[in-house]
Parts: C-alpha cells; structure tokens; sequence
C-alpha cells in the first residue's frame, strides 16, 4: 500500500537505487511536490530473518512494476 500510494504521488514507483527508503525519507531528486511522505511510520525492517528486503523497479518478474523479495 504504501508504495502504491507513493506512485500516485510521485508518478512512478521509487527506483531501485532510491530503494524501499524511499518510503520513509523523500529521495534525492524528487521535488516536494511530487513526495507527500513520509508513507511509512518508521523505516522498513528486516524480513523475518533478520535480512533486508530485496526491492527492483522496475522489477524482472513484474516489468510494469516492481519486485519485492526477502
């Protein structure tokens, strides 16, 4: 939900070098209009084993979208 709601602020989903703290911290380059965030009440943990969360936009299996992987 929150990276929808970041698409349909910003106009494209954050890109993978922006990766998934782009929910939590308006990326470099994005202009504030375009990032209503913070999306998130606090920074993405880890999966639940302890691992960050693998995040590719656009992604391999969804070239539309992104992939998101733990």
């Amino acid at each position: 939900a929150a990276l929808d709601a970041y698409r349909l602020d910003a106009g494209a989903y954050p890109t993978t070098a922006e990766g998934l703290a782009a929910l939590w911290e308006a990326p470099a380059g994005v202009d504030g209009a375009g990032w209503k965030g913070p999306y998130l009440r606090k920074a993405v943990p880890d999966d639940p084993w302890g691992r960050p969360y693998v995040y590719a936009a656009p992604g391999q299996a969804n070239p539309n979208g992104y992939d998101l992987l733990s």
